[in-house]
């Protein structure tokens, strides 16, 4: 099962729970808009981080005033991409798979000839 899989999973296990999911709000809106968001035509984060800012509310979820809120919202890190980066270079390639491979054959990844610190070999 995939990471996003997973995660729908998670979240239609909450909506079926017993108790009322945080952004069960979003009932509410169309059935247009929900396909806006479910498509990629529309960027619920965006929009949240828009609010958020009209709001005058920080990172924290305490009023900061609306100059400060939107200076942080308007120049913080997308989640998406902060997760790909978070991500990048985690899936191996058929290459690190082969090697991975070859050096657990050879008892574990080969080890440079370096003495450590403080240490006189």
């Amino acid at each position: 099962m995939s990471y996003q899989e997973d995660r729908y999973d998670a979240y239609d296990k909450l909506n079926k729970g017993d108790t009322e999911p945080p952004w069960s709000a979003m009932t509410l809106l169309s059935t247009d808009v929900l396909l806006k968001a479910a498509n990629g035509s529309i960027d619920l984060a965006i929009v949240a981080r828009t609010l958020l800012a009209s709001r005058g509310i920080g990172v924290t979820g305490i009023w900061e005033g609306f100059k400060q809120a939107n200076e942080y919202w308007r120049s913080a890190p997308h989640p998406v991409y902060a997760a790909i980066a978070r991500g990048a270079g985690s899936t191996p390639s058929e290459i690190r798979k082969k090697t991975a491979r070859e050096n657990g054959k050879k008892g574990g990844r080969p080890r440079k000839n370096v003495p450590a610190p403080g240490r006189k070999d």
